[in-house]
């Protein structure tokens, strides 16, 4: 049986408020909880005796906003799923909240459908946050199954982007493709994975790419032209341009050079 999950409500508007509660109550069966609070002050105080799984808060408020509210959560190290909900007015203040970890945001107005397709997203990110702990945990009981350099501080949604990456190799993944899958925005998602893995997407896809080549290139007979289509590249040519501008050889010469090492 599949987990439930509580999710908090904050916005100071009554009838928005009580919409959203009972729209969400009645259609995503996987909600144990539907709380709420008309500002940031009152959703602390509900924070701390609910401890809800994931919520979902107006930017603009009175007492305390939703920035104000983001910040102070994070602060007493609560890592829930966060979604905010703002004007098209406020659209900069949302990028002071990136490195604060929001799941995403909603403009206003917004459907319904925005409402459940945002919050069905959080429930599918607390299913997998309770994967990567399991993960975590085989991590730390075998390590030498596993990367652990790889893994080390990145967040959940970071996580989950690189190994979708490398699941995913011969289909040719894209930021656009990456974003869609994670339920996240394009710019949300290339922001934060470049503040966490230092580089960008793209590069991380090629360095990706290339240490599986190599692998190929190593240990088994694969030809080029067939490891380029199986790293996810349209053009042989371009495959090797790529190899070559990394590794400083091609991947023929790359193949040689090992092969008479290991001869020597």
């Amino acid at each position: 049986m599949s987990k439930e999950y509580s999710l908090l409500l904050v916005e100071d508007e009554k009838n928005i408020l009580y919409g959203m509660k009972n729209v969400l109550a009645c259609t995503l069966n996987r909600l144990s909880e539907v709380l709420t609070a008309e500002n940031g002050k009152e959703a602390l105080d509900v924070i701390e005796m609910a401890h809800p799984d994931m919520i979902i808060t107006d930017l603009r408020m009175p007492e305390m906003d939703g920035i104000a509210l983001v910040k102070e959560i994070r602060a007493r190290q609560y890592t829930m799923p966060i979604i905010v909900l703002t004007a098209i007015a406020d659209f900069q203040a949302i990028k002071s909240l990136i490195p604060y970890g929001i799941q995403n945001y909603i403009l206003k107005p917004f459907s319904v459908e925005d409402i459940l397709k945002e919050t069905q997203a959080a429930v599918q990110k607390l299913d997998e946050a309770e994967k990567v702990e399991q993960v975590k945990k085989l991590m730390t009981e075998h390590p030498e199954l596993l990367d652990q350099q790889e893994y080390h501080g990145k967040s959940e949604l970071v996580f989950q982007a690189q190994t979708y990456i490398k699941e995913h190799l011969k289909e040719g993944t894209t930021l656009a493709s990456l974003a869609e899958y994670l339920h996240v925005s394009k710019s949300y998602l290339s922001t934060l994975f470049k503040q966490e893995a230092g580089m960008t997407v793209m590069e991380y896809i090629t360095c990706a790419r290339m240490k599986e080549a190599k692998r190929l290139l190593l240990h088994t007979d694969m030809r080029v032209c067939e490891i380029y289509e199986e790293i996810g590249y349209q053009s042989d040519k371009y495959f090797i341009a790529v190899f070559k501008s990394i590794e400083g050889i091609t991947p023929l010469a790359f193949r040689k050079k090992y092969q008479m090492n290991r001869m020597d």
